[in-house]
């Protein structure tokens, strides 16, 4: 870089005879001062992503941009909850690289608001913007034309169908004659 005088000893900075654009990092016997540097970050560098948020289940996509460091591997803990300050929250582990990996979250609460970061660990730790999603909100089925049975007999059943209420559920019900 400009600010590294030509003929400086470097060794203690460089890792490899190229930059990280692939330009060797020396002019004959001395480093280039227009070797093309990245500065790693000292801590991890991440992103949240929350989708597919249904009734009772949602995806966090952690993207782990830059461990922080030399290091090539860490870890990731994602904790979420009802509350903003995460009392009581469940928490996923899981061992992470540079790249995008999918958390599951399942068995949540009909219209309820979750909260939710993650923590990365590197060559240094990282906790993310704290995040907040809402499930669907359950609502009263809207119940269909019922259909009887033969009049004759002592009980009839009668089916319906429900409205959008996920995971396909089913109600039925018996109405029986009083004797």
């Amino acid at each position: 870089s400009a600010v590294v005088n030509y003929g400086s000893n470097l060794e203690w900075m460089v890792s490899s005879s190229v930059d990280f654009l692939g330009n060797p990092r020396v002019a004959g016997t001395a480093p280039d001062c227009g070797a093309y540097e990245r500065v790693s970050a000292t801590a991890p560098v991440l992103s949240l992503v929350i989708s597919n948020v249904s009734y009772t289940a949602a995806t966090v996509s952690l993207s782990v941009i830059d461990l922080g460091g030399s290091a090539t591997s860490g870890s990731a803990t994602l904790s979420y909850g009802t509350d903003a300050g995460f009392a009581g929250a469940a928490t996923k582990a899981a061992t992470v690289a540079v790249g995008t990996m999918a958390f599951q979250l399942t068995g949540l609460s009909f219209g309820t608001t979750y909260y939710v970061k993650a923590v990365v660990t590197g060559s240094g730790t990282t906790t993310s913007t704290t995040y907040s999603f809402t499930t669907k909100l359950m609502t009263a089925p809207t119940v269909g034309t019922p259909t009887a049975g033969d009049p004759a007999v002592a009980s009839i059943p009668i089916s319906w169908a429900l409205a959008d209420i996920g995971s396909g559920a089913r109600a039925s019900a018996m109405v029986s004659q009083g004797r």
